[in-house]
């Protein structure tokens, strides 16, 4: 016989004829709550969304009788209990609901509702993020990218149906970090990534210029095979600051390369000088042929900071 008591319980989980069903109950035992509230109590002013809903009155006795009759409804006729939280509030302090504060000219974003993103900026802070005594290293982590950008768009919809230009612009200056990730397209008000290299660059070349248009004054370190190419015109300095020769002629057009090993090396040389730069590694995504392309790190020398070498510091 088998041993049941080893057998691990399985996961319930109610299908989609199911859910559709709770929904409707749900549906029915709200809508009978709308119905006492506009024919027993008769209230003009009314508001509800799913289990959400607010009641407005000039006579704060009457809020009060209101409060106490829909208690009595829900725990005779529906078996429901009202939320403890609910508060009577004057009109002037606006009408707290579904995450904004309501007046009667305009509309702020909840503060829990700020404080919340705060936190989640944070974390997202922390984890891409490093911070030394001599520079600060931009992790380019796809998953937590998507994530952020996923937060990101969800906090912007919420704020954008509120008067909160003032508040997005702070929180865009107090995390500036989001200004290495992203793109605020000020026409359409999405943010774009400039991790994304677009699919429709057809050579490495064009996928190095893309990327040097993305972050202008940065040194690309483009990955292709096992070294890192460099494709500019305006490369031939930075190349003989780093004792780099001229490539032989190529089919992808590049002008100077050195071996992955080597990227520590003149890392730290061009870090010295203060130059920022960025580590493109290619990806196993194809495209028409070409290697996908996309940014992993950036490293930024913080100003007047020393950069540590092998014989000490400079």
């Amino acid at each position: 016989m088998p041993d049941f008591a080893q057998t691990p319980p399985k996961i319930l989980r109610p299908r989609p004829r199911d859910v559709c069903r709770l929904r409707t109950l749900k549906l029915q035992y709200l809508n009978s709550l709308d119905q006492f509230v506009k024919h027993a109590l008769h209230c003009r002013h009314y508001l509800r969304y799913c289990d959400d809903f607010v009641l407005l009155s000039a006579d704060r006795e009457q809020l009060v009788d209101w409060r106490d009759s829909i208690e009595g409804y829900l725990d005779q006729a529906l078996e429901l209990a009202l939320n403890p939280r609910q508060r009577l509030r004057p009109l002037s302090d606006g009408v707290d609901f579904l995450g904004y504060i309501v007046r009667r000219d305009y509309r702020l974003v909840r503060r829990r509702v700020v404080n919340n993103l705060r936190a989640r900026l944070l974390t997202f802070e922390a984890e891409l993020v490093g911070e030394g005594r001599c520079l600060r290293r931009f992790r380019y982590e796809p998953e937590l990218l998507d994530a952020l950008h996923a937060v990101l768009a969800s906090y912007r919809g919420h704020l954008g149906k509120a008067n909160s230009q003032r508040l997005w612009a702070s929180l865009w200056q107090r995390f500036a970090f989001l200004q290495e990730y992203f793109i605020l397209d000020a026409a359409t008000g999405k943010l774009l990534r400039k991790d994304r290299v677009p699919p429709q660059l057809t050579s490495v070349r064009e996928q190095y210029r893309w990327l040097r248009q993305r972050f202008p004054g940065d040194v690309v370190f483009f990955e292709v095979g096992r070294f890192y190419e460099l494709y500019g015109a305006d490369d031939v300095l930075l190349a003989q600051r780093l004792g780099l020769e001229p490539l032989a002629k190529n089919r992808r057009g590049a002008r100077f390369g050195f071996p992955l090993v080597l990227a520590r090396r003149y890392a730290r040389t061009l870090l010295r000088d203060g130059r920022s730069i960025l580590v493109a590694t290619q990806t196993e995504q194809s495209w028409t042929g070409i290697r996908e392309r996309r940014p992993q790190w950036r490293l930024v020398p913080r100003h007047g900071a020393t950069v540590e070498t092998a014989g000490g510091k400079t």
